[in-house]
């Protein structure tokens, strides 16, 4: 079967040229709107404005501690060392010191376009990873689809733009399952320990790589059973081969273990978010129908999930040694993800480029099957069906980047602000809304003698289920403490209005918004959500049915009397 359409395949120069192509198509794609959202700091993705300053405290720091561990630190030292590496080439606003908060409040863009550089070549290394782990379980045709698809698929594309740990993330995944899938075929140690290294670099990149950790050991101790040794040397094999593993996440997230108890804390903190869920998911059903649509159907195409779910039954049925690490990998990897209540598409991001290559793989047999069938040549029937599946991820990456080439009008509203709002009034600001510079920022720029607008931000939280509301969202809370100007997000809004029994007391802040509060500035939603520039006015609602706690009070108290 496969062997015919390989043989047509084959020649090392073919195989270069190929790689090439594909290489270019993904380069190219990855280009496109990589500045998208700039000069303002995460108006593409808020975690951007998360990731990047504390990269920027870690190279300003002393000890290179992040102090904060809802994400490993893998990449936050990639990008802070990148941007120490490149700090001759950036300019720096006079009188701040290079990767201060106020250096970054002023121009954020060479910081985070260095932290999208670094996925772009990590979305670039996940192509030649699922290359090369297509080729080595399906032969050429399989690694050039597999590679094709990745350099195309719409997730693969839209996190190469984001200065977030998702590429960096799974490319060293993808390159630790071929480096296992290579072991568990030729019983060879050296690459058993590579893929350990590599599996632990990409749980230091982001934590549910973890997950990889199953097969990892499952493979050592099965490899060893084999040899000689036994079962004593196999449970050796398996405690070696994760202490490999672990010491590879230490490289990357030291302070795991020197500051443990913060690392434990946070930890565990980010579990409970993934777990409980987040805003707008209230009413998304099931995790496991959410995640095969829209997630998976719109990262990789509805005809890539197809043949991939014909890979995973081709796989139980030949259950050779790659099908054994890699199909029970992403059918437990899928069904722990979809027993959280969070169900972004990020999440499914370790099993990409399984199903990608599982798929690839069912697609070069279906097309050997039908150039026996129907007397085409099998390349004729693998490129028709390539193109059936690449196609519409292009057109939809596509779609992504028109999208991303938009002027996020998100930053309309802030000259508004400016000539509305008088500097260091007090402000409340939903998440998602445009840049403001606030009060201990400004107060520094302008001491360094940089005339900018600052603001007392008092910023209103995400709202998350199972969580106590956020008391700051009270009208009668903001008027007592002279809090005139609200900034409203569209999408936080509507999110809450959707599942109100959910969020009763935001729902009453918006309502109560609309009927009390005068609109000055409404932006519509662009690149990102519309925002809207409340007036309070100098009155307001008179009571409150939820009064906040008397911590809340106290700190808007204390902001509401700072000169």
């Amino acid at each position: 079967m496969k062997q015919r359409l390989t043989a047509a395949c084959s020649g090392h120069g073919l195989e270069l040229a190929g790689l090439a192509v594909i290489l270019g198509v993904a380069l190219w794609l990855r280009l496109i709107g990589l500045r998208a959202g700039l000069p303002g700091p995460g108006l593409l993705s808020p975690d951007e404005n998360t990731v990047v300053p504390r990269s920027l405290n870690i190279l300003t720091g002393e000890t290179g501690n992040p102090h904060w561990f809802l994400y490993p630190s893998l990449y936050l030292y990639l990008v802070a060392g990148t941007v120490g590496a490149l700090s001759p080439f950036i300019s720096v606003p006079s009188g701040v010191g290079f990767g201060s908060p106020e250096a970054y409040a002023v121009d954020p863009t060479p910081y985070i376009l260095t932290g999208r550089a670094i996925s772009v070549v990590a979305g670039l290394v996940l192509v030649i990873g699922t290359y090369l782990l297509g080729r080595r379980i399906a032969g050429l045709a399989a690694g050039f689809l597999a590679g094709g698809m990745m350099a195309v698929a719409p997730i693969a594309v839209g996190y190469s733009h984001l200065a977030v740990t998702d590429m960096t993330m799974v490319a060293l995944l993808t390159l630790g399952l071929w480096q296992l899938v290579i072991a568990a075929e030729t019983s060879a140690r050296r690459n058993l320990l590579w893929a350990a290294a590599l599996i632990g670099l990409a749980t230091s990149a982001k934590y549910n790589a973890g997950v990889a950790v199953l097969p990892l050991v499952g493979t050592a101790f099965v490899l060893a059973r084999r040899s000689p040794e036994g079962p004593s040397g196999a449970w050796r094999s398996a405690l070696t081969t994760s202490a490999c593993w672990f010491g590879a996440f230490l490289v990357g997230t030291p302070y795991a273990l020197l500051d443990a108890v913060r690392f434990v804390s946070d930890f565990a903190r980010q579990n409970r978010i993934v777990a409980n869920g987040w805003l707008g998911f209230e009413d998304a059903g099931p995790g496991w129908r959410y995640n095969l649509q829209p997630i998976l159907s719109g990262s990789i195409g509805t005809g890539m999930l197809v043949l991939a779910a014909v890979g995973l039954g081709l796989a139980a049925y030949r259950r050779r040694s790659f099908d054994l690490v890699l199909a029970p990998y992403a059918v437990l990897y899928f069904a722990y993800v979809s027993a959280w209540s969070a169900h972004f598409d990020r999440y499914l991001l370790p099993i990409i480029p399984v199903l990608v290559v599982l798929g690839a793989r069912a697609a070069v047999e279906v097309a050997d099957e039908l150039a026996v069938r129907i007397r085409l040549p099998s390349t004729l029937t693998a490129g028709a069906l390539g193109l059936a599946v690449l196609v519409p991820a292009a057109l939809s990456s596509a779609t992504l980047l028109s999208d991303y080439e938009q002027r996020d009008r998100r930053l309309d509203v802030v000259p508004v602000i400016e000539g509305v709002v008088p500097r260091g009034a007090r402000i409340a600001v939903d998440p998602l809304g445009p840049p403001l510079v606030d009060r201990v920022t400004g107060q520094k720029l302008i001491a360094a003698g940089h005339a900018v607008h600052w603001l007392r931000l008092i910023r209103l939280q995400t709202p998350q289920p199972g969580t106590t509301p956020d008391p700051k969202r009270s009208l009668a809370l903001l008027h007592r403490y002279r809090v005139r100007w609200v900034l409203t997000s569209s999408d936080i809004e509507r999110r809450v209005r959707a599942a109100p029994r959910a969020y009763p007391r935001e729902v009453a802040f918006y309502r109560g918004i609309r009927r009390h509060a005068r609109p000055i500035y409404c932006v519509p939603a662009s690149l990102g959500p519309g925002v809207t520039l409340w007036d309070l006015g100098s009155t307001g609602p008179a009571r409150d049915a939820n009064p906040a706690p008397s911590a809340t009070v106290r700190k808007i108290r204390s902001q509401a009397s700072r000169p």
